[in-house]
């Protein structure tokens, strides 16, 4: 695979640099018959400047719980979510609307996200009225048609309505409308898991020139794989409601640790009618154990792992994993070659 527009310089975060959001020790629990259910559970994630990360992991895992905390849409039971260095769930509510004007976000589905029945001047508009961020109305229209030629559409769009353009046109409206207001950073949820695959690589090359173009940040959640490797600096893997391996995108497609991960890479498509995708068998669900969420997986797992509850540890620069390799590795090393092929 071959990274999307080039690989420019990454970039980290030094021991001294403030990270742009840090979540930190996220918890999130929701009722579930006697008991809860944690959606969310100690997630810790960082994001740069100008840096995108890429969230990926089953459905049901917390990606977008933690994209919900994030917006300050949900509040988390325990742990911080920073923006520059403030917990946006403990300032007040005038400061967080200013927070809100700088993390925007594009939905999965360009048909729901847009009002039938407002035209298209309307819904890029509907945020700049919500937090009066123009002067007068000829500012007003120089933002929205600035947003919206940036995306590639033209004044000819501002008097209709979305049921006149094709899905691909409506995420291109979705994403003028998280630009209006000038963010800082933009969570991406599914932007193009509803679009036809060649409407999706448009999309990609769009994201990627506005985050270069505007010096924006990303959280890009995804099931593909492929469109997280090309747009992504960082990867984080989401499991039962932990991040349980984290590093360079590059790296992290190049030496997966954790067994989900390597499930993960396996499952991309390729076009080799050679290539056997290394999955494993699955075992009974398991909710009893106290250690690893992964025990209930068979060809992994040894008993000490569903004894004691495993930490996000850094194994190598930038690498962090929530496994206890020494107890399976030969497994790991077995399965290395396979899952990068």
């Amino acid at each position: 695979m071959k990274r999307l527009l080039g690989n420019k310089a990454i970039r980290r975060l030094g021991k001294n640099m403030q990270p742009l959001l840090e979540v930190k020790n996220a918890v999130k629990k929701f009722p579930i018959g006697k008991g809860s259910f944690s959606a969310v559970d100690r997630v810790s994630v960082k994001l740069a400047e100008n840096q995108a990360l890429g969230i990926v992991g089953e459905s049901g895992c917390g990606k977008t719980t933690l994209a919900k905390l994030i917006l300050a849409l949900e509040k988390p039971d325990s742990g911080q979510i920073l923006f520059r260095g403030a917990d946006i769930h403990a300032v007040s509510a005038k400061e967080l609307k200013k927070t809100r004007k700088k993390i925007q976000i594009i939905f999965q589905d360009p048909y729901s996200s847009l009002n039938p029945r407002m035209n298209i001047r309307d819904a890029v508009c509907e945020p700049l009225a919500a937090h009066k961020a123009f002067k007068n109305k000829n500012e007003m229209e120089s933002k929205v048609f600035s947003a919206l030629d940036s995306v590639g559409l033209g004044a000819d769009a501002l008097k209709k309505y979305p049921h006149e353009f094709s899905g691909g046109q409506r995420q291109r409206i979705c994403i003028a409308r998280a630009l209006v207001l000038n963010p800082e950073i933009i969570i991406c949820d599914e932007p193009i898991s509803s679009l036809d695959i060649s409407i999706q690589a448009q999309i990609m090359n769009l994201l990627k020139e506005l985050k270069e173009k505007y010096h924006l940040s990303y959280i890009f959640i995804s099931h593909d794989l492929s469109a997280v490797y090309h747009l992504c600096d960082f990867t984080a893997v989401m499991y039962r409601g932990q991040v349980v391996e984290q590093a360079l995108t590059e790296e992290l497609f190049k030496n997966p640790l954790y067994p989900y991960t390597k499930i993960l890479i396996s499952s991309i498509p390729r076009a080799n009618p050679d290539f056997k995708p290394d999955f494993l068998e699955l075992g009974p669900k398991e909710e009893s154990f106290l250690g690893c969420g992964f025990f209930s997986r068979r060809g992994f797992s040894k008993q000490e792992c569903s004894e004691a509850e495993q930490e996000l540890k850094e194994v190598s620069k930038d690498h962090y994993v929530r496994c206890n390799l020494e107890s399976h590795k030969s497994q790991v090393t077995s399965h290395k070659s396979r899952t990068t092929r």
